[in-house]
């Protein structure tokens, strides 16, 4: 239903309020020890208005086969191709932070602060209240994920934003390839205010909780809404693309900063260079180490069980 406003002698339809839409990716570490998380903000629209034409003309240019923008496929001969599909999404984080107080930011966590944060047994237990009034479905474990997800943005919110917003519509896009997405997706049950049996998604129940959630837990949020919380195919969404790589290009320079020598990661730790060189990451040196797998493989590991961190992008 359409709401008026009076102005001066006319009553007129209210303006809807600003939307933002935050692209979420993430990458694990070793162990489960921890992970990085990237939320790349950018100004409602924007993404279908402007940058997913271009970053069709980028993709272009790389093979007719290639079907998506992936950090195991930055070469050299491509690399510019890469460094300029990102700078354009930096661009976008940048002129939100220019006329909004949004900041898109990467974070580096240890999973023990979550798992054993009695904050997140507390959102949980006032998510497992809510869906329980509301009548809704939803395991323990993606109850347990939705809650660590909700107090990531508690605790990094000063990164996020300084001020209290005073109007705004939020969507969350995440990766279908998300351990949760299936059962996000999946149909549940609901009962409305008035009594009535619903059926709805369980990313919808989800939505409906973080709009009963946030004002409480989110003091400077109180009047944002979650608009949607989608899971898309990351061929088909080149946001979460750029999301991902970013989380690529830092895991990578964590590997340069302990000397790992490699030319893909050099190429790699050098996009971040490129595309965020203000972002100094040397601090996290001493909160991970590599680890070889069998397979040879080099990881990165959290070796503070405390680690919090975040940088700011834009």
């Amino acid at each position: 239903m359409t709401e008026f406003i009076k102005q001066g002698e006319l009553y007129v339809p209210k303006p809807n309020p600003p939307s933002v839409e935050v692209y979420v990716d993430e990458t694990y570490l070793n162990r489960n020890s921890g992970f990085l998380q990237s939320a790349l903000i950018l100004p409602g629209s924007l993404y279908l208005r402007e940058l997913r034409s271009r970053s069709a003309k980028f993709l272009g240019q790389i093979q007719a086969n290639t079907k998506e923008f992936k950090g195991a496929n930055i070469t050299k001969r491509h690399y510019s191709i890469y460094r300029d599909f990102l700078a354009d999404y930096v661009s976008g984080v940048t002129q939100l932070a220019d006329i909004s107080s949004f900041r898109s930011i990467v974070s580096v966590d240890a999973f023990d602060r979550y798992l054993s944060s009695p904050h997140v047994n507390n959102i949980q237990t006032a998510l497992r209240q809510s869906f329980a009034k509301l009548g809704l479905n939803c395991s323990a474990k993606l109850q347990k994920e939705f809650s660590r997800q909700l107090y990531w943005l508690i605790w990094h919110l000063p990164g996020i934003v300084q001020v209290e917003i005073p109007e705004c519509h939020f969507q969350f896009i995440f990766d279908n390839k998300h351990q949760y997405a299936r059962e996000a997706n999946n149909v549940t049950g609901a009962q409305s205010s008035l009594g009535v049996g619903l059926i709805i998604k369980v990313r919808e129940a989800l939505q409906i909780a973080a709009n009963a959630l946030i004002p409480r837990l989110v003091p400077q949020l109180k009047n944002c809404r979650v608009i949607a919380i989608d899971f898309v195919d990351s061929k088909h969404n080149f946001a979460i693309q750029a999301a991902d790589l970013i989380c690529h290009s830092f895991y990578n320079t964590i590997k340069e900063l302990h000397g790992y020598s490699d030319p893909s990661v050099t190429l790699k730790a050098q996009l971040l260079r490129e595309f965020a060189s203000s972002v100094n990451l040397s601090g996290l040196k001493k909160h991970t180490q590599l680890v070889v797998l069998k397979s040879g493989a080099v990881e990165v590991e959290c070796t503070n069980a405390h680690l919090t961190s975040h940088v700011t992008l834009g």
